[in-house]
C-alpha cells in the first residue's frame, strides 16, 4: 500500500502528542490491505497501552491518495478491570470494540481525539504489567476457585520461556490434596493436576464443566482418582 499518512502524523503529533507524553505512549503505524491503522503503544520501560485506534479507510480510493480525517474513523476497545480479591493481582477482559466515524472538521476532529486518548487512559499489557494476568479465564477461574470452593487459592505466573506465558492456580482440598491449574493464552484446554496426577482435563471457558469436575474431587478418595483425556 502506498497511501500517504505522514500529514496525519504529523497532525497526531502536533495535536495529541504532549496527552501521549504524559501516558508514556507514542503512535505505532500498522499497514492491511485496505486501510491504515495508528495505535498508541508502550515507550520503552512502560507496560500500558491506548484502547484507542485511528483507522484510515481507503476502500474505493486510488493508491495515491493521502489520507484525511474525512476518511477516518475511530475504534475504542472497552475492558473490564477486576481485582482477584486480596491477592494484589488483577484482570482486564476485553469486553467491545466500538466504530465512532470522524464527520467534523480536522481541528473539531483532532480536538475529540485528542480528548478521547486522555479520557480513556491506558490498559496494562498483560503479562509485561506486574500482578496483571495475561489469560482473562484465568481470572474467571479464580473468581469461581476462591468464592465457591476454597478460601486460599494462590496465582503463579511463569515467563521463564521466551514469548510463553504460563498462568497456574494452586490450592489444597479439605483432604489434603494438592490441586493446580496450568493455563496458557490461546490454549482451548486447561488440565487440573491433582498431587502431580492428571485429574480431568476440559475446556479453558466451562465453567460450569469445572464446577462439576470440582464436586467429583470432593468426592472422589484418595486412592481412585478419575482421570479423562
Amino acid at each position: 500500500m502506498t497511501h500517504d499518512i505522514e500529514g496525519r502524523l504529523a497532525d497526531i503529533d502536533r495535536e495529541i502528542g504532549p496527552v501521549l507524553e504524559r501516558l508514556g505512549l507514542e503512535p505505532a503505524v500498522t499497514y492491511e490491505k485496505d486501510d491504515i491503522r495508528v495505535g498508541f503503544v508502550p515507550k520503552e520501560g512502560n507496560t500500558c497501552f491506548s484502547p484507542i485506534t485511528v483507522v484510515f479507510d481507503f476502500v474505493g480510493l486510488p493508491e495515491w491518495y493521502e489520507a484525511t480525517w474525512v476518511h477516518a474513523y475511530i475504534e475504542k476497545d472497552t475492558f473490564s478491570r477486576r481485582a482477584l480479591g486480596e491477592t494484589g493481582w488483577e484482570s482486564w477482559k476485553f469486553l467491545h470494540t466500538y466504530h465512532y466515524k470522524t464527520g467534523q472538521s480536522d481541528v473539531e476532529t483532532l480536538k475529540w481525539l485528542r480528548e478521547l486518548v486522555a479520557t480513556e487512559g491506558v490498559v496494562p499489557d498483560g503479562a509485561r504489567t506486574p500482578n496483571c494476568i495475561e489469560n482473562p479465564y484465568v481470572a474467571d477461574l479464580y473468581r469461581l476457585l476462591s468464592t465457591r470452593f476454597f478460601d486460599d487459592v494462590q496465582i503463579d505466573q511463569d515467563l521463564s520461556a521466551p514469548g510463553e506465558v504460563v498462568e497456574s492456580l494452586s490450592f489444597v482440598d479439605d483432604l489434603g490434596r494438592e490441586g493446580r491449574f496450568s493455563m496458557r493464552p490461546g490454549d482451548v484446554h486447561v488440565t487440573l493436576f491433582v498431587d502431580g496426577e492428571v485429574f480431568q482435563t476440559f475446556e479453558q471457558d466451562d465453567l460450569p464443566k469445572v464446577r462439576l469436575v470440582l464436586r467429583d474431587l470432593r468426592n472422589t478418595p484418595l486412592s481412585s482418582q478419575s482421570v479423562t483425556p
